[in-house]
């Protein structure tokens, strides 16, 4: 959970600076990582690796190319203040997560374990989905907020049909 907060804050470097490449190959970074521990998980057993490994990765990337954690372990005026706002916010995302797995707590009561499974390999086919179109279309719309000149309506038409395509 610390890990995907803090991922979650670290890819605002490159989104603010609308760098395209980084921003790419941060979460390309991050993919590899998953990959690397889904491997681990193959050798261990401990599903956790997967996560735990995507998210170091990309964290390992932005600290080395990035500014947003260059000050991170120098305490400011406002420690106090980021600590009781950080600590709400982890709060907050525990209970986000809480809530969205709920519904895979109350199937294993309600109905068994093979629901669960069901049920949690095809909303992972749905979030695997998520994430690989989010950073695109995340890429798009800064791309098309940044150009100079108005959409044409020959040019939306074509984004359309791609995007009706591509869902």
């Amino acid at each position: 959970l610390m890990l995907t907060t803090f991922r979650y804050y670290g890819d605002v470097e490159y989104r603010l600076n609308l760098n395209y490449r980084r921003f790419f190959v941060y979460y390309l970074v991050m993919s590899i990582g998953y990959i690397i521990g889904f491997g681990l998980y193959w050798l261990t057993d401990i599903w956790f690796f997967i996560f735990l490994t995507g998210e170091a990765a990309s964290l390992v990337y932005v600290s080395v190319t990035g500014s947003v954690f260059r000050q991170f372990f120098t305490k400011s005026d406002y420690f106090k203040v980021a600590c009781s706002r950080g600590f709400f916010l982890m709060l907050s995302y525990l209970i986000t997560n809480v809530t969205l797995n709920m519904d895979r707590v109350a199937l294993k009561y309600m109905i068994g374990n093979v629901a669960v499974t069901q049920y949690y390999v095809v909303s992972l086919i749905g979030k695997t989905m998520v994430l690989l179109i989010a950073p695109i279309n995340t890429i798009v719309i800064s791309y098309l907020t940044r150009r100079e000149h108005t959409l044409r309506r020959k040019e939306f038409g074509i984004a359309v049909l791609a995007g009706s395509g591509v869902s």
